[in-house]
């Protein structure tokens, strides 16, 4: 049976065009996602991409693939998305923008750059 974790790489290096950066979006290490890569292949028994050292392209099984497993991993977020809508909450990521001054004041996560000096 495929996994999720396999085909939500897949998805991602697709996307991003590159392992990578694919690494980077998924916070993962970029030999977790070739492992990711490689388990996925074989268990569908296709090669999904042609890999270079300079180059990563679709094959033409990828590509079919890819507009599947796409509209899976959609429909697997808007229902995970809909659970927590039930539930009464929120799911996601939260980006603020405000201003520096405003986060050192009110939200307390942005530090400065500034060593401390110990107190004697």
């Amino acid at each position: 049976m495929l996994k999720l974790d396999g085909m939500a790489t897949f998805v991602a290096v697709a996307e991003s065009g590159s392992i990578s950066e694919a690494s980077r979006r998924l916070t993962l290490s970029k030999s977790v996602v070739s492992e990711r890569l490689a388990d996925l292949e074989k268990e569908l028994g296709v090669r999904l991409l042609h890999r270079s050292t300079r180059k990563l392209s679709l094959t033409e099984d990828g590509t079919a693939f890819l507009a599947r497993a796409s509209a899976i991993m959609r429909d697997v977020e808007d229902a995970a998305a809909e659970l927590a809508q039930r539930r009464g909450s929120l799911v996601g990521p939260l980006r603020i923008s405000a201003p520096v001054t405003f986060g050192r004041m009110h939200l307390g996560c942005i530090r400065s750059s500034r060593p401390t000096q110990a107190s004697n």
